[in-house]
């Protein structure tokens, strides 16, 4: 007699999934039940708390000076792009700094 042989490529019912069980898949995630844009606020108030002690600063005096108060190309009142982008200031040679410092001397 021959052996009936079993469908083994027959899927097997499963259940539909409840409201509840969609719910609890779409709450899962990072914080909890905590909002999306709670974990970036976060994030913005430590770092403000942790950065908060720089606000009181002034300036340095190691270079300041040479840069901001006695440099000719920063004080001057047009900007002389062909010195800013030959001269070494403090021997250091940058270019693009010492033209941001002129127009904060001219915007300040």
């Amino acid at each position: 007699m021959a052996a009936k042989k079993k469908n083994t490529n027959a899927k097997k019912a499963t259940p539909p999934q409840t409201e509840s069980k969609n719910r609890k898949q779409q709450k899962a995630g990072g914080l909890g039940s905590l909002p999306k844009w709670a974990g970036a606020c976060i994030i913005a108030i430590v770092t403000f708390v942790a950065f908060s002690p720089s606000l009181q600063n002034r300036f340095v005096n190691f270079d300041d000076s040479g840069y901001l108060f006695s440099d000719t190309l920063v004080t001057s009142p047009t900007p002389d792009l062909k010195g800013m982008f030959t001269t070494q200031v403090l021997g250091n040679y940058h270019p693009l700094a010492i033209f941001s410092l002129w127009a904060d001397h001219k915007l300040y």
